[in-house]
């Protein structure tokens, strides 16, 4: 499931408070202005929880949230944001080494036939060369 700009950053918010505190009390519905407020607050914890795996629950109390070490490793690298950029970057780096091994492999390709291509005609001269050798030589017997 990919989340906006806005999302993400509120992730990344979300994520770096339960981080700043060693066990995180959720907030409940009258902590917010709106009920849409409260809900997307919900929805950001739920999908911090469910899908991305970087808090849980207390087990001895639902109210209280942490981070897990997948969580911890996220802020290490700077934060939900820096680890998503993290990632495109390594994606794209990826990508260019994949590039940059087909090409050597063309270029490869191309060296064998280019030295396939001459050694042929190594071969061919030097036949042509012993020919015209042996040529000149028999003239040469029957002159002298």
């Amino acid at each position: 499931m990919e989340k906006s700009i806005k999302d993400n950053s509120k992730i990344n918010d979300l994520l770096k408070t339960v981080y700043s505190k060693k066990e995180y009390r959720i907030q409940q519905e009258e902590h917010f202005q709106t009920l849409e407020s409260f809900k997307e607050y919900r929805s950001s914890l739920s999908y911090l929880v469910s899908d991305l795996k970087l808090v849980r629950r207390n087990f001895s109390n639902d109210d209280i949230y942490s981070l897990t070490s997948t969580g911890n490793e996220i802020i290490d690298e700077g934060g939900w944001l820096k680890h998503l950029e993290n990632k495109k970057t390594s994606k794209e780096n990826k990508i260019l080494k994949d590039g940059k091994e087909e090409q050597l492999l063309q270029l490869e390709i191309n060296l064998k036939t280019f030295e396939a291509k001459f050694e042929k005609r190594i071969i061919v001269m030097g036949l042509i060369f012993t020919i015209l050798n042996f040529i000149v030589s028999v003239l040469a017997a029957k002159l002298f």
